[in-house]
């Protein structure tokens, strides 16, 4: 590899005093053996210094060669075509551009690999399975192979794969990751962001391109173009594209992204096709310290697509080995138990499950320290029936908390219910979490958020639940659709001592309601795992149409309430950036306690920033109308991405505007918190900027309040950090 870790092609590798040697693969990739022991290996290729490397007989198994940059003699200078030819042709192909590049997809194979950790012991086994003849010169000698492959012919289906997940879930994912390309369009949109395409009206200012060949055929002639980015910050594309000169279609391609690219987890994605087949490779990989060719873990994902309007029988598939020397490895034990435990957060003990394991502990102003335990029993006890509990002690209230539920699901997955009991305390304003955090599967109170959250107003107050839910699950055209219902009944037992005009002691509110949500989505895909859907990211709007009717008593005052509701969300990449965004309206109707009024949802803590606002306390503003609306825009680095250095940390840029209005008319039998303030004429608005992908890992966030600042206990600056997966 080059000094900035580009992989070198067509390199002369060959061990000192002797000609046995060989050339590098288009990956850099060599592969040598010897009788005799070497002492010495030297690498030369053109444009570099030629360096002898020094062998450790007996323990340098796999090595890595950086070359350092030589200025070449004047022999050997290549001179290539003016680029205005190319041009030309860019020009043309982009006039006579098509919707779509490649006719009738169908898609065929799917492997997957997680990479290995580069240590020696799998270096070895790796290095002795090449030996062998086990891995094929396909496969990178950093992959750990399981595969997971489908093969369709004539309805026969076989697989042959390490069972991380099932073979629909790892359909799901791999899908979900892998970009679908169309070089005619101005981005190729990958893992969500947008890689400028070299078929633009601007071509030339962003690459540069060359005509390396041209060829006739008793069609016509094709020419062969090469494009290389002008830049190193940015992101972009490399690699070859023919065109046919007669339509100006492109009949073939080979394209990978720029080995600067700067985007989280992303190490490299490679796309060829011609007229009938294509194939594209997606590399993943966490690197914190971005450390050359070291990642700690990863994944690389490969899809084999067929185009053809007519089904073809499929050829032996050679890259489908389960190899056992490290298929029940300690790593690869580890990579599904930390997969699992991260996505599903539950600790596995037989048939019992421990969790969600962030739920185990949680602090607040009212409980205090709580120690809980919360145990299920999982599809190893009973498939599509689960029972779970849990209970824990509030040492400041000096009082046991506990719940549980039974659940229930259809072989289909379609169908979910759900009978639940609590005894717990709950803040102010969160009724509706579920339904915006739908990949959440804690409590707003739980550890993580407990060890960093900074509000002045996190305000509990003791409630008993008992519901009853239902939730169906389709597809109906091309919209994805669930609707959710629930039954519940309340009591919530209010402090009269932080109220205004509160005269101490307790007062009791009991609730009787029943809700419903409308979800919609589309293009969409969900990951089930065991009562838990876990969905995806999709650049396409989300809509939740929800609804609530009930009757509430207190000692002095009963009545009837409504609520309607719709939030929308959607991440979408937007010019070199990625932009998300949040909205929601709502209204009540009716008369209504504080407690179930509506409140602009306010920061956790370190899991959630970003449909969050920062710098309002919980309380601050009750509304029995609200709208309220969060946008962030993360660029890729235009300042950070610039500095020499520094750009190697992917540090990334981030705006933010948080933005809140609402009105209080209803009547409310309860007088207010006494933290909680008249709405003005204003909107609530905040701003900030941040940085992201620190270590690859974090972000950071600067925030900053811009209307009702002369608020009581107004927090007017705040510095956030967050993980960031």
């Amino acid at each position: 590899m080059s000094a900035d870790s580009v992989p070198l092609p067509a390199a002369n590798v060959w061990f000192s005093g002797t000609k046995n040697g060989g050339i590098t693969n288009d990956e850099g990739f060599f592969y040598l053996r010897s009788n005799e022991p070497q002492r010495s290996l030297v690498v030369s290729v053109v444009g570099y210094k030629r360096k002898t490397v020094r062998l450790d007989y007996g323990h340098d198994q796999m090595l890595n060669i950086f070359l350092d940059e030589d200025y070449l003699p004047i022999d050997a200078i290549v001179v290539r075509p003016d680029n205005r030819d190319a041009l030309r042709i860019i020009n043309n192909v982009y006039k006579h551009r098509k919707d779509t590049m490649l006719p009738d997809f169908r898609q065929t194979t799917t492997h997957v690999n997680l990479t290995d950790i580069p240590n020696r012991i799998q270096q070895r086994r790796l290095f002795n399975d090449i030996k062998a003849g086990l891995i094929s010169h396909d496969d990178s000698t950093y992959s750990l192979p399981a595969y997971y492959s489908v093969k369709n012919n004539g309805g026969y289906i076989t697989e042959n794969f390490l069972p991380v997940m099932d073979r629909e879930h790892w359909h799901n994912l791999i899908s979900n990751f892998s970009p679908s390309v169309n070089l005619y369009n101005s981005y190729v949109t990958i893992l969500g962001y947008n890689f400028l395409s070299p078929i633009t009206r601007s071509s030339g200012v962003y690459y540069n391109v060359y005509l390396l060949d041209s060829t006739f055929s008793p069609q016509g002639k094709t020419y062969r173009l090469q494009f290389k980015p002008k830049s190193t910050n940015g992101l972009y594309l490399q690699g070859t594209i023919d065109v046919d000169s007669t339509t100006w279609r492109i009949t073939a391609s080979d394209i990978k992204t720029s080995p600067y690219t700067n985007i989280n987890i992303l190490n490299s994605f490679c796309f060829s096709h011609n007229d009938t087949t294509s194939s594209q490779a997606l590399s993943l990989g966490i690197n914190p310290l971005k450390i050359k060719n070291v990642n700690i873990l990863g994944a690389m994902v490969f899809e084999d697509s067929y185009y053809s309007s007519l089904p073809k029988p499929l050829a032996a598939d050679s890259n489908s080995i389960r190899i056992d020397s490290i298929k029940d490895s300690k790593l690869v034990r580890a990579v599904k138990y930390t997969f699992d435990l991260l996505l599903a957060q539950h600790i596995h003990a037989g048939p019992i499950d421990i969790g969600p394991i962030f739920n185990l502990f949680h602090y607040n102003k009212r409980d205090g320290a709580t120690p809980q335990i919360s145990l299920r029993t999982n599809q190893h006890c009973l498939n599509n029936v689960s029972f779970g509990g849990y209970f824990g002690y509030a040492h400041k209230a000096k009082q046991m908390l506990y719940g549980g539920n039974v659940k229930f699901r259809t072989s289909d997955l379609r169908h979910h219910w759900v009978l639940g009991y609590d005894h717990k305390s709950y803040k102010y304003g969160f009724d509706d979490t579920r339904i915006f955090d739908e990949n959440n599967i804690n409590d707003a109170d739980n550890l993580m958020n407990s060890l960093s959250q900074i509000k002045m107003r996190a305000n509990n107050d003791l409630r008993t639940i008992l519901s009853a839910t239902y939730n169906y699950e389709t597809k109906v055209g091309k919209t994805d659709f669930r609707f959710g219902a629930a039954v519940y009944a309340q009591r919530v037992e209010c402090d009269l001592s932080q109220l205004r005009e509160g005269s101490g002691g307790f007062s009791n509110i009991d609730n009787v309601a029943v809700k419903s949500d409308v979800r919609l989505a589309w293009k969409q895909r969900c990951y089930e795992s065991y009562f838990q859907r876990y969905y995806f990211n999709s650049t396409l709007p989300v809509v939740h149409i929800y609804a609530e009717s009930g009757y509430f008593r207190t000692e002095n005052e009963h009545g009837h309430y409504g609520k309607l509701g719709v939030y929308a969300e959607q991440k979408t990449p937007v010019g070199f950036g990625r932009l998300t965004w949040t909205a929601r309206a709502s209204g009540t109707f009716g008369t209504v306690p504080f407690s179930l009024l509506d409140y602009i949802r306010t920061s956790r803590g370190s899991l959630n920033m970003v449909n969050d606002f920062t710098l309002l306390n919980q309380l601050e503003f009750a509304s029995d109308a609200l709208f309220t609306g969060t946008l962030r825009y993360q660029t890729h680095g235009y300042l950070f991405g610039y500095i020499p250095g520094i750009k190697r940390l992917g540090i990334r840029e981030d705006i933010y505007l948080n933005i809140g209005y609402g009105v209080l008319v209803a009547k409310s039998p309860l007088p207010l918190h006494s933290a909680t303030q008249p709405w003005g004429d204003l909107p609530y608005i905040e701003c900030g900027f941040g940085l992201s992908n620190l270590l690859s890992f974090f972000k950071i966030q600067f925030m900053f309040r811009c209307t009702y600042r002369e608020n009581p206990d107004a927090q007017l600056f705040s510095v956030k950090w967050a993980a960031e997966f």
